[in-house]
Parts: C-alpha cells; sequence; structure tokens
C-alpha cells in the first residue's frame, strides 16, 4: 500500500472564508475524492493541534495499491480540480509518499 500523506498550513482568510470554513470544505472534498477517483482506496482528514512548534492545521493521509494509482491520481483532472481550491487556501504543505510494505 501507498500512502500520500500531506501536512497543511492553512490562511486564516481565503476565498471569502475563515480558517475553519475552509477546513470543512476541504475535509468534504477530500471525502468526495473517494467518489470521483475509483483507485484511492482511503482518504482521511485529520485536524492538527498545537504541542510545542507545531506549523500545520491538518493531515491529509491518501492511501492507493501502488505508486501507478497514485501518479495516476496526481496526474487526473480530478487532482487539478482538487488543488485548485486548497492552493488558494493553504500558505503552506509538506508531503511524503511511503509504501508500507518497505521496512
Amino acid at each position: 500500500m501507498i500512502k500520500h500523506v500531506t501536512l497543511w498550513k492553512l490562511k486564516d482568510f481565503a476565498c471569502g472564508n475563515d480558517k475553519e470554513t475552509n477546513y470543512q470544505i476541504t475535509k468534504k472534498m477530500t471525502k468526495d475524492l473517494l467518489k470521483d477517483f475509483p483507485k484511492m482506496i482511503d482518504a482521511e482528514v485529520h485536524r492538527g493541534f498545537t504541542v510545542g512548534n507545531t506549523r500545520y492545521d491538518m493531515c491529509k493521509i491518501f492511501t492507493f495499491a501502488n505508486k501507478e494509482d497514485l501518479n495516476e491520481f496526481l496526474k487526473s483532472p480530478v487532482h487539478d480540480q482538487y488543488k485548485k481550491f486548497n492552493g488558494e487556501i493553504r500558505e503552506g504543505n509538506a508531503v511524503i509518499d511511503y509504501d508500507t510494505e518497505e521496512e
């Protein structure tokens, strides 16, 4: 299994909404990806909380069967549409992909 993990720092205000509203919108959009891109096995969204100097507001974890499915998603029109709104609401992010079967 392949995990695609993104950590996000949301803007306080974007697209006419406050941070909480945009969090709720992107959470729903993320869950909708499961219908819009059937090769995605799971899509999780988790709210961050501050411990020490944590810099991120949320975490998204997408699960795919293999690297090919992840790459197909990242190049798809579904992802292009998804990242259009999400690019507007975040001020920073970090990404890591990993294979759960590697040691």
